[in-house]
């Protein structure tokens, strides 16, 4: 197994870790966080009294979830192809959870370790997109002539 995959696979588990932690100091666990997440997204159980700006950060962190399972399995899979897009949502996603820290920086003692764990799993996600990267063109890597002048 690559390094890429393992890392892939350790994000993934810390992933999954992340659900069954305390993410909120309100006692909730990333399960209960995922559910009220995909509540406001789908406007259920008086989640339409929520403004446009939090519907987005909550949808957001619903894409991200779905969006961290794809990106592993392709690691894990080994795919090919993509590679400038996946770095790039990697990124995006990680952004989106750390978010979260920035709209709790006044009081961090709200954030619960589940939340350091999902975050910790974005970014080494993020970090393994960078590893073992094969060009695209090998000859152009190279710094070879092509023919083109």
């Amino acid at each position: 197994m690559k390094t890429k995959q393992k890392l892939a696979a350790i994000a993934t588990g810390a992933f999954i870790l992340s659900f069954f932690l305390s993410v909120h100091s309100n006692g909730g666990s990333g399960f209960q966080c995922f559910a009220l997440c995909v509540d406001v997204m789908l406007a259920r159980s008086g989640a339409l009294y929520f403004g446009l700006g939090e519907w987005l950060e909550y949808s957001g962190f619903v894409v991200a979830n779905l969006l961290f399972l794809v990106l592993a399995a392709l690691l894990m899979m080994s795919a090919r192809g993509f590679y400038r897009t996946r770095r790039w949502l990697a990124l995006l996603i990680a952004l989106e959870v750390l978010s979260w820290l920035a709209i709790y920086v006044q009081d961090l003692s709200v954030l619960r370790s589940g939340y350091y764990v999902w975050l910790g799993a974005y970014v080494l996600l993020f970090f393994a997109h960078f590893l073992n990267h094969p060009a695209s063109n090998p000859d152009v890597e190279k710094g070879q002539n092509l023919g083109f002048s």
